[in-house]
């Protein structure tokens, strides 16, 4: 089998992370969305601890990405990521593989972001959209402007970063997967 592909969506809270994920792997048999917002809601006592249930989370998101790499499938992981410690390691991960590495980060201005966020908690299908308000600390003006912060510079940091615009992520993803893209 061939080598797989490690695909990090990166973004804002209501960019369209997940959605994306579950749009390709819907029109690409065998691809995976690996949410590991999803993973964490499935630890025992993930409230009481998230920081512990998220790096769990993230333990078995790898572990996880390392099987479906190795078996040649194309593994998309929908997370906001505003620090390069787990981005740095699923690179390491697909270049253990011998997986091709693509770093994504959807482009949707944040006051979108924000309007699709307070939609998404306010009819909460999930227990993980019902809390995010409260663990990811953007339930005011200070909390996203920190995450908007934080994600520019990380991605000022990171050029090599494939923008995807909002209104057109599906397809600029599927033509630069087909283009070969590489990132960061």
């Amino acid at each position: 089998m061939g080598a797989g592909v490690l695909v990090l969506i990166n973004g804002l809270p209501g960019s369209g992370k997940s959605t994306l994920a579950r749009e390709y792997a819907d029109r690409h048999p065998s691809a995976v969305a690996l949410d590991i917002d999803v993973l964490r809601t499935m630890i025992g006592g993930w409230r009481a601890d998230r920081e512990a249930a998220g790096l769990q989370a993230r333990a078995m998101a790898l572990a996880v990405a390392a099987d479906q790499l190795t078996a040649g499938r194309t593994v998309l992981v929908p997370q906001l990521l505003a620090r390069p410690g787990f981005i740095d390691q699923l690179a390491a991960l697909a270049d253990s593989r011998g997986a091709r590495w693509v770093e994504t980060v959807i482009d949707a201005p944040p006051a979108l972001c924000r309007t699709r966020y307070a939609e998404r908690t306010a009819r909460a299908v999930t227990q993980a959209d019902a809390d995010a308000p409260v663990w990811l600390a953007t339930d005011d003006d200070a909390g996203w402007a920190e995450l908007e912060q934080r994600l520019t510079e990380l991605l000022a940091q990171r050029p090599g970063t494939l923008r995807l615009p909002a209104a057109s992520a599906l397809d600029s993803l599927e033509q630069a997967l087909a283009d070969g893209a590489a990132g960061s």
